[in-house]
């Protein structure tokens, strides 16, 4: 699970094995997110979203392009 970014105590990570659509997790204390890559839009989510959290998610909105890349390069192998 490569990290991708911290925000406090939110880290954001891609799984290395993890199925379609590209998307990044969020995890927090008292939160869990997917959010999309493509679009930043939240797929399910569960908890109370912290600011931490929200500045998580608008950051996978504001990387789209550097995560899908990072997709990609976690996931090329599997697609062989």
């Amino acid at each position: 699970m490569p990290t991708v970014a911290r925000f406090g105590n939110v880290r954001v990570f891609i799984n290395t094995d993890d199925h379609e659509p590209p998307h990044v997790h969020v995890i927090g204390p008292d939160y869990i997110a997917k959010v999309r890559i493509e679009d930043g839009s939240i797929i399910e989510n569960s908890g109370r979203a912290t600011s931490a959290a929200r500045e998580a998610v608008a950051w996978v909105g504001a990387n789209r392009e550097r995560l899908a890349m990072d997709w990609q390069v976690i996931h090329e192998g599997r697609r062989q």
